[in-house]
């Protein structure tokens, strides 16, 4: 009798040790120490999770001292973390390099969930913009961003292209976007010229837009923002709209060489229509 009881009360010792729960801080940030609000924290193997507050921490109980958690977030690498013989630690996220089409650059470089945003943004990827025929970038916009109108002056090499974004809101004036390339605002006032001889005009000289220096496969998002608010940063000079263009980096990459070309074929070997009505 007294073996059974000793037995029984072994047994039930045994399994309030395997239920009971750990306590278990910590705190999600980047590589810079930045803390992570909103990151998911689960226990791997269930459904037993929590997400981090305002500064990046969290607070999870754990079945036994001895679980691996799994904390992911937005851009960034999802990370297996294991407890055993730990209460509190600090978990650091490195950001996924592929996760790119998942978050828009906003004004002043800020990188930010596009789904978190309450004013309109639209990308368009480098790998669309590297597919285009065109030599400009600004070119490579049309029929790509809904609400973006992408006027081309001509077809041949060099020809220059405006923007307008929502249709033109003066009669008088520059109606384009402003053009941030990499946080450094750039002109693209295009610059056409009449040449007139003789009182009559016979040509006109197109010498392109500042935007068209930037080569497109150098870019590797570009990011349209409409709207006031999504332009009240920059200021008046961002009434038109802004278009946030962020160039290719080497980071997250292991090395390589990438090569692409395009050639443009135009006939030279016939001589120019002069008209001599007028002169």
């Amino acid at each position: 009798m007294k073996k059974s009881i000793v037995a029984f009360l072994l047994a039930f010792t045994v399994s309030i040790i395997s239920y009971s729960q750990v306590t278990f801080t910590g705190k999600v940030v980047d590589r810079n120490n930045v803390p992570l609000p909103g990151a998911s924290v689960v226990v791997k193997g269930s459904i037993n999770g929590v997400a981090t507050d305002f500064d990046g921490n969290f607070e999870i109980e754990l079945p036994d001292g001895g679980e691996i958690l799994v904390i992911s977030y937005i851009g960034y690498i999802a990370q297996d973390f294991d407890t055993s013989g730990k209460s509190t630690a600090t978990i650091v996220l490195q950001e996924d390099s592929q996760q790119l089409d998942e978050v828009v650059v906003t004004a002043l470089n800020i990188t930010r969930d596009e789904e978190s945003l309450g004013y309109s943004v639209q990308k368009v990827g480098g790998e669309e913009i590297s597919q285009s025929t065109s030599t400009n970038t600004v070119s490579t916009l049309s029929g790509r961003t809904a609400g973006v109108q992408v006027v081309t002056n001509g077809t041949g090499p060099g020809q220059s292209s405006s923007v307008v974004i929502r249709g033109y809101s003066s009669m008088q004036g520059d109606n384009q976007p402003l053009f941030i390339v990499d946080g450094i605002p750039i002109n693209n006032t295009t610059d056409t010229r009449t040449n007139t001889l003789g009182g009559a005009s016979n040509m006109d000289l197109d010498y392109g837009n500042g935007a068209a220096e930037i080569n497109p496969d150098d870019v590797e998002s570009i990011s349209v923002l409409k709207g006031a608010n999504a332009t009240a940063l920059y200021g008046s000079r961002a009434a038109n709209g802004a278009v946030i263009i962020t160039t290719k980096s080497g980071r997250g990459r292991k090395g390589g060489v990438s090569f692409s070309s395009k050639t443009t074929f135009e006939s030279v070997l016939k001589a120019p229509e002069y008209q001599g009505v007028y002169g």
